[in-house]
Order: C-alpha cells, then structure tokens, then sequence
C-alpha cells in the first residue's frame, strides 16, 4: 500500500514504514427541521457526503537525530488541503487507487514512540468523497 498526501508520501509498505489500522467512514448532512406547532420534525438529505479516512504509519529512521528532528519537520511539509491517495501495491489488475478529494487534515498527526529509532503516526482526514478517478 502506498498513500500521499499532494505530492508528499506519508506511507508506504516498504522496509523502513508501514500502514496499519486503514479506517473509512463518512456521513451525509442531513438537516433537520422543527416547525412550529408541527408533530414531528422534518428531515433533509441535503446531497452532500463527508468522507473520513484514518490509518498509522509506523516508520524508522537511520539515525536518532532524524527520529528526533522528523515531527517537526514533517508537520511544516503537510500541505493544507490535497488529494489523498491511497494506491495497492499488491499488483491485482483494475482500478488500483483510492483518491479522497478535497482531503484536509481534521487532526494534526500524533506522534507515538516505536520504541527505538521510530514513530507510529496518526492521521486523520477528511473530504469531500471517495472515489477511483484521480480527478473530478
């Protein structure tokens, strides 16, 4: 599995990262509507879809001092609004990638120690929908 962020990779299967715990979820607005002296109340779908998708990266540095210097850094390169992608690197044929468009960070990233020279990092999104094409 491999999944960016825009430009920027946060995750890949590889030797030094790994992806875990992938989570998608999501909600319709729905309004609601009491009116006076009603008997109920009444319910809109109002057509538009938030879509959430969270997972953990785990990644190990060479050395203590990028472990040490990467949290920071990492949190300046995060763009503020980007599509997120989320590509099988399993090699099946078809559609291969996920994107969630208008993708924005709904928590900073927490940051656990992995013991050693590594994170486990948190991510949070949320967008507009999910969908296979790259482009809307």
């Amino acid at each position: 599995m491999l999944i960016t962020f825009g430009n920027l990779t946060l995750g890949s299967d590889s030797r030094d990262s790994a992806i875990s715990g992938l989570q998608i979820g999501g909600q319709p607005l729905i309004e609601v509507v009491a009116f006076p002296r009603a008997a109920g109340v009444i319910t809109f779908d109002r057509g538009n879809r938030a879509s959430t998708v969270g997972f953990t990266v785990s990644r190990r540095f060479r050395t203590v001092s990028e472990r040490e210097l990467f949290p920071a850094q990492h949190l300046l390169e995060l763009p503020s609004k980007a599509v997120l992608k989320i590509a099988s690197t399993a090699g099946f044929t078809g559609s291969s990638a996920l994107y969630l468009h208008q993708a924005i960070i709904s928590a900073l990233p927490r940051f656990h120690d992995a013991h050693g020279i590594g994170w486990f990092i948190d991510y949070a999104f949320v967008g507009h929908k999910l969908d296979f094409a790259a482009e809307t």
